[in-house]
């Protein structure tokens, strides 16, 4: 983190700037605000073809430092966005990044447990769809329960709005949602692993179409996804093609119960960095 520090460009992108390229919600992951203490600034650029990557760091202070990236699609609009490196924790994990000319980005996280055994994990992303970025390998030396864990990048982002939290069912399954730009707006992370051949992943925003009502839908995506909200439940149900994001021998429509959230993650609307 503190080589990325020295070699981190001096240029600053004011808010105003930021905000005219990316949502107001991923400056809101970032704790960037037009007043408040953390900066944002670029660290580089890829081009593949006629998509973009911009690499950059958000920076409160000298020594809390949260690298993300951003990416732009062939029609240089905004599509999604990761969380790369965060050191803002102390969990005594040390933390890396490597990128390889796909581009691949992969998170390394390591701690010395004895003389002889380092734990390490490492989550790699990339883009597979215009859509965003996916999870595409995980690899682990640490305890299975840990390995079988889905990895949620919207875990710490604040759940302030009535729907936010964490809905799941038996298996492995989690809907997350967090507060998104206002409260008809959700930040959306879904996993589903019925089987080897039913399985797949989920990031973007919601709507609400009512009060009880959400849709997923990005423009040119035929991907259509219909939230209903009833008590502490959530039915979702696939109403467009979702053939890019799922098996070719399943649909999503599923029903999900929502967790109940411990009392730090609820509070957590000053903090809005993602668990690494």
């Amino acid at each position: 983190d503190t080589s990325m520090a020295r070699r981190m460009d001096t240029l600053t992108i004011g808010y105003k700037a930021f905000i005219q390229f990316v949502p107001d919600s991923v400056a809101q992951a970032l704790g960037y605000t037009a007043n408040g203490k953390w900066s944002v600034h670029p660290l580089g650029r890829i081009e593949k073809g006629k998509e973009t990557y911009l690499l950059g760091v958000a920076k409160q202070g000298d020594k809390k430092l949260t690298a993300f990236i951003l990416y732009f699609n062939e029609q240089q609009k905004f599509a999604d966005w990761q969380q790369l490196l965060d050191n803002t924790g102390k969990d005594g994990y040390k933390q890396s990044l490597t990128v390889n000319k796909e581009p691949t980005f992969t998170q390394v996280r390591e701690k010395k447990i004895s003389s002889s055994e380092t734990a390490f994990t490492r989550n790699s992303f990339a883009v597979l769809t215009q859509n965003g970025f996916s999870l595409i390998m995980q690899e682990t030396n640490e305890d299975k329960a840990r390995a079988a864990t889905i990895v949620n990048p919207i875990d710490t982002l604040p759940q302030t709005y009535s729907l936010s939290g964490d809905y799941t069912k038996e298996g492995k399954f989690l809907l997350s949602l967090r507060d998104g730009a206002n409260e008809n707006d959700y930040r959306l992370f879904y996993y589903f692993e019925k089987n080897a051949d039913c399985k797949g992943e989920i990031k973007g925003n919601i709507k609400l179409v009512s009060p009880k009502k959400a849709v997923y839908q990005k423009s040119g995506d035929p991907c259509v996804i219909e939230f209903s909200f009833a008590g502490s439940e959530v039915k979702v149900k696939e109403q467009g093609n979702c053939g890019n994001y799922r098996g070719i021998k399943c649909q999503i429509n599923d029903t999900y119960r929502k967790k109940k959230s411990s009392v730090g993650n609820k509070g957590n609307s000053g903090s809005t960095r993602k668990k690494s």
